[in-house]
């Protein structure tokens, strides 16, 4: 009977060595077996500026944008369009953080482009006005797709979490994080803020990997010298802070408003096409 029982075990055991199969390295894949990307149907937000659109054709979601751009350049403006109001024309929403500005004031400044010239009447040159169907009706639309984070807390953590919360239950695909100076990053103040900076940057790209949604994070220019020619456009080396957050981003762009001489055709400064 042991006899028995022993040649059964070795039978089973070659068995298994015959049959065995090849067993895969974790977390790597054979590139021919990857699905192919198209970016005319890959999931993406095509804004309603065409001059912008013929150089990236749509922001793909998975993606981190930075966005930068001198003091009165028209980041604001830039961002509430293209990142805000398109967004929602897309039949997409948003998660907005803003640690510049209160609910209130942001709401105001949402609604300006989102409502339309057509429907605001200027009171002076600051007062604007809007009419009061119009605006309920603005309101009604776009009631329960924009997402803002309303607390004083400006830790990292707390508003990813709240992002990511958002974006799991209500399906939300872009958030705009307005801006990196304004956040809690864990800076010590020995030194540590490109790490700090670097390591905020990984885990956007991560998350918007991972969550399938496109971040577009605000970044300051880092601060010019007093002589400097405010009609000089910024490059990717402007942006403030460590050199990866332009390095591991997927799109950088810089809102750059222009000078009277550049109106009238005069080239002035550098990077101008």
């Amino acid at each position: 009977a042991t006899t028995e029982i022993y040649t059964l075990s070795l039978t089973t055991l070659f068995r298994s060595i015959r049959d065995a199969e090849e067993m895969p390295v974790p977390n790597v894949s054979d590139l021919a077996d990857i699905d192919d990307f198209d970016i005319e149907t890959a999931p993406g937000l095509i804004t309603s500026l065409d001059n912008l659109n013929k150089i990236v054709y749509k922001f793909i979601y998975g993606s981190l944008v930075i966005l930068t751009g001198k003091r009165g350049s028209g980041k604001s403006v830039f961002l509430n369009q293209a990142f805000v109001c398109d967004v929602l024309e897309s039949g997409e929403d948003v998660f907005i953080y803003s640690g510049e500005l209160g609910t209130s004031v942001l709401k105001h400044w949402i609604e300006t482009p989102l409502i339309g010239r057509e429907y605001i009447t200027m009171k002076n040159d600051f007062v604007r006005k809007f009419y009061e169907k119009e605006k309920q009706e603005m309101r009604e639309w776009y009631r329960g797709r924009i997402w803002a984070y309303d607390d004083l807390n400006n830790d990292i953590e707390q508003i990813l979490n709240r992002a990511i919360s958002i974006t799991r239950k209500f399906g939300v695909k872009v958030w705009v994080i307005d801006n990196l100076m304004s956040l809690d990053i864990g800076i010590t103040g020995d030194g540590n803020q490109w790490i700090k900076q670097k390591e905020l940057v990984v885990r956007l790209v991560s998350l918007a990997l991972t969550y399938g949604v496109l971040i577009v994070l605000v970044s300051h220019p880092r601060k010019m010298g007093t002589n400097y020619d405010t009609s000089i456009r910024l490059t990717a080396d402007d942006v403030a802070g460590s050199g990866d957050i332009g390095n591991i981003s997927h799109y950088i762009l810089s809102v750059h408003r222009y000078t009277k001489k550049e109106r009238a055709g005069e080239k002035i400064g550098r990077a101008h096409v």
